[in-house]
Order: structure tokens, then sequence, then C-alpha cells
């Protein structure tokens, strides 16, 4: 069960421990939140887990994730085992995405971004802030790689299924404040993906050379929204 959203009911460790997170920016991604900011945070839901001194969120389950950006991994099983496998996978997806451990740095709205490419961006781990660089290549069964170097020096990669997961991520990276729902998921889409100055983070990107640049460019359905700016356009490759 979870715990009560009582600020008062926590231990005086605890809240101070939310409390540095929160001046640091390691709970929501965003330095300097006065002791008020934090408890606000807190009592509206925000994810704690950084917080805890634990991973920052939960990744989707691996295993379903692996197999709905790499369909090739449901081939050689018997037509009606594959459906029922899809079908299950599918639904595991879908109840991750409803969950309070779904990272805050990744939309929920599913109709920004499809529940397979949230799942594969979530293998990732770590939120942008702690992002260098993404590589991503193209291959040869019309899937993208993605690569991420961290500031620390890790690499971490996972795979999006195809080219619509590539232009959801691209649309993430341009403009993530677009991809939110609800005022709460802008500002948590806001607050993750850019700092206390309210620009973006530095994150290289690369991109093939022959892939449409539309690929990285923000969704343009929500016109209240404006395309983020400053960061550093795609580089592509030769």
């Amino acid at each position: 069960m979870a715990k009560s959203r009582n600020w008062a009911g926590l231990s005086e460790a605890q809240r101070r421990r939310y409390v540095s997170a929160g001046r640091t920016g390691t709970l929501t991604g965003r330095k300097g939140l006065t002791p008020a900011q934090v408890r606000k945070y807190y009592e509206n839901g925000g994810s704690l887990s950084a917080g805890r001194g634990h991973a920052e969120e939960l990744a989707a389950p691996r295993t379903a994730t692996l197999r709905q950006s790499d369909r090739e991994l449901y081939e050689g099983l018997p037509a009606a085992e594959r459906r029922r496998r899809v079908a299950q996978d599918q639904k595991e997806l879908e109840r991750w995405r409803r969950s309070r451990t779904y990272p805050i740095w990744l939309p929920r709205n599913s109709q920004t971004m499809r529940n397979d490419t949230a799942a594969a961006l979530s293998l990732i781990g770590t939120p942008p802030r702690n992002w260098r660089s993404v590589d991503i290549q193209r291959n040869e069964n019309g899937s993208y790689s993605v690569l991420v170097t961290t500031k620390r020096g890790r690499k971490v990669s996972t795979i999006l299924a195809d080219y619509d997961s590539l232009q959801e991520f691209g649309s993430l990276l341009r403009n993530p404040v677009s991809m939110g729902r609800t005022a709460t998921e802008k500002r948590n889409l806001k607050q993750q993906w850019t700092r206390a100055n309210g620009k973006p983070w530095n994150i290289d990107i690369s991109i093939p050379v022959d892939t449409d640049p539309i690929s990285m460019a923000p969704t343009p359905n929500d016109a209240k929204t404006k395309p983020t700016m400053g960061k550093a356009l795609p580089r592509k490759r030769a």
C-alpha cells in the first residue's frame, strides 16, 4: 500500500532528506526548492524515489519492453501464442504507465507518446539532466538504436521500434512541455528538461545523415506552447 501523503506524518529525518534533495536538485531536477515547495511537491504526489536515495524511477518491465521494441522477438511463436503474448505485453506496459513509479521526465499522454516508446526510453534509467550525448542509429529492420552517454561517462542503450517512435523521441527532445496533457504534467516535464534558469540541458544529439530532420522537430499540435529554444540542433553523421 502506498504511503500517505501527509507531510506531518513523516519522520523528521525523512523530511530533512526530502528538503535536502529539493535544495540540491536531486528530487525534481530543479535546484533551490524551499521547504514549503518540497512539502507541496510531496503532498501533490510527486515522485520521491530520488529523495529516498534510490534509483530515480523504476523502468518499465524489461522483457515486455524489449519485445515491443523489437517485434522480431515474437517470431517463431505459433500464431495464437504470438497474439496472446503481444496482448499480454501491451497490457503490462499500460499498467506500468499508470503506476506511481512512472518516470516524471516522460509524458504520460499516450496521444503524444506511445507506450512502447515511453517504455523503451525508461530503460535509459536516468533523467535528461544527467545526459551528455544521445547517438541514434538506424537498424536494418527499421528500428532505431539509441545510445545515451551520461555526464559521468556511463553508456546506456535502448531501442525504438520504428520511425514513428523516433519522431516521438524527437518531439520530447525539442519541446517536452508540449507533450504533457495536464498543467501538472507540463510543469513536471519543464522541470525535468530545463535548468533552474529555464534553459534546456546541453545535450549533444547525433542522428543519421539521411534522417528526415522533422523527426527531431517539436510537435505542432500545441499552439499555446512555444518551442523550446536554445537546445543545439541534432548533429548529423556523414
